[in-house]
């Protein structure tokens, strides 16, 4: 598949109306761009993977996540961005009412802020809005196919046993046959 239409596949999934939030994660730490080669990818990956549990553990309101099946978690893939000199993250996320219900009435707008500021030791930032567009796909993907950025999916930090859809178990046996819940 060439590279041009791999990016209008991604931008047409992203754009999805099941994705119905674009969030920035921004760490805004330092340890963050002092030793970038050995440490940032992974950082950023635990960063979201523990940012991922703990939405999951206020959304369900339950202290272990990990119990449910990824279809009843959040859905979320993020795409790294300027991994070099100011790292943070693009995200589409699924907050809609058909899929978290009630789980909507509690004020999780306010506390996403809170739960990523946890996990970048008050320093990171985090922005929340609608989206409504193509436009908002086409620009968190722009850096995607460089060979140093990948992309991160919320059921990459689920552990494979509590994957219902059995061609998506497949498909990330495939493209990532060590994978592991964080």
């Amino acid at each position: 598949m060439s590279r041009v239409r791999l990016r209008a596949e991604t931008i047409e999934w992203l754009s999805r109306p099941e994705f119905s939030h674009a969030i920035t994660l921004a760490p805004n730490r330092k340890d963050m761009v002092l030793n970038r080669a050995d440490m940032e990818p992974e950082l950023m990956r635990k960063m979201l993977g523990a940012f991922c549990c703990e939405v999951d553990k206020f959304m369900l309101r339950t202290s272990n996540p990990r119990s449910r099946y990824s279809c009843e978690r959040l859905h979320l893939v993020a795409m790294p961005e300027k991994l070099d000199s100011n790292p943070h993250l693009h995200c589409v996320a699924n907050f809609t009412r058909a899929f978290w219900q009630h789980n909507l009435d509690k004020p999780w707008e306010e506390e996403l802020p809170k739960i990523w500021k946890r996990f970048t030791r008050g320093a990171g930032s985090i922005e929340i809005d609608v989206n409504s567009s193509e436009r908002v796909a086409s620009y968190i993907t722009e850096e995607m196919l460089r060979p140093d950025h990948d992309f991160y999916h919320s059921w990459d930090f689920q552990p494979a046993h509590r994957i219902v859809d059995e061609n998506l178990k497949a498909t990330l046996e495939l493209i990532a046959p060590t994978r592991r819940a964080a």
